[in-house]
């Protein structure tokens, strides 16, 4: 099957170590709003929609090795202008950046969790000005960002939450078999290919740089994520081709499922759990 272009990230579930510390980070931090929070779940988001899960178990511990899972989740804020502005919010929260962007189609900033995932902050710039081949590939790069003129641009007042139209813009994922995730994502699911380099793969829908970003830059010999890692749980992703993705994987064994009323899981050879729901 090939997933159309009404496929669209809706939000993440991490499992945590401490819910407490992350409830505080992602929202005085990150700015999420709280929608729901009892002693081992908690929901955030942005605009009413929850874009983040945090599920607590006793069982769940920080793994200082590497495995499969996530690499990052990217948050999208609609406006450049914010990226100067959430500078000076973490300098004020004594919080560590560890990086920064420029990668021709966007902005980016990057830092971590306080339980290691990583994450990204970042702001499209038009379309208009991205580099589209008439093959669709999108082109790519990492350049220095100028940060004086996000300052010079940047909204003049204090970050208190995250602006209204923020979302998850993509999830970067890392994997041990950068083929096999090529045969899922792109080969089973239909995903795009928009850019290819240094054993990654950025693929989307509707023409955008990436809904998701595949690395096997830790090499093919780190260990599969497991139920007792903290780190990524799943990815919820809305689509209306629910009962296609179940007729097609229905009858293969390449794939763990677990078919539910209005949605599919789908876990990928990485041992990634991808769940497809209705738009």
């Amino acid at each position: 099957m090939k997933l159309n272009d009404n496929t669209r990230i809706k939000k993440v579930v991490l499992k945590v170590s401490n819910l407490k510390t992350m409830v505080d980070f992602y929202s005085n931090v990150m700015g999420l709003e709280v929608y729901n929070e009892t002693e081992n779940h908690a929901s955030l988001g942005v605009d009413e929609n929850v874009i983040l899960e945090l599920e607590y178990d006793t069982k769940y511990e920080v793994s200082s090795t590497p495995k499969t899972g996530l690499y990052h989740i990217a948050f999208l804020v609609p406006d450049e202008k914010y990226l100067g502005q959430f500078i000076y919010h973490l300098h004020d929260k004594n919080y560590p950046l560890q990086g920064a962007g420029d990668h021709i189609f966007s902005q980016a900033l990057y830092f971590s969790d306080p339980e290691g995932n990583g994450i990204e902050f970042y702001a499209d710039r038009p379309k208009s000005e991205w580099v589209i081949h008439e093959d669709g590939s999108i082109e790519s790069g990492t350049y220095e960002v100028d940060v004086q003129h996000l300052f010079e641009v940047m909204v003049r007042e204090p970050y208190t939450k995250m602006p209204s139209g923020s979302r998850i813009g993509h999830v970067h994922l890392q994997v041990n078999d950068i083929e096999a995730a090529r045969q899922f994502y792109i080969n089973t699911l239909g995903y795009d290919l928009k850019t290819e380099m240094f054993s990654a793969l950025f693929i989307s829908k509707n023409g955008y740089h990436h809904d998701f970003g595949i690395n096997a830059w830790a090499g093919n010999k780190i260990r599969q994520l497991n139920d007792t890692d903290t780190g990524l749980k799943t990815v919820v992703i809305e689509t209306t081709q629910v009962q296609e993705l179940v007729e097609t994987f229905s009858n293969q064994s390449d794939y763990q499922t677990l078919v539910n009323e209005n949605s599919i899981k789908i876990t990928d050879k990485a041992g990634i759990e991808l769940e497809f729901t209705m738009l």
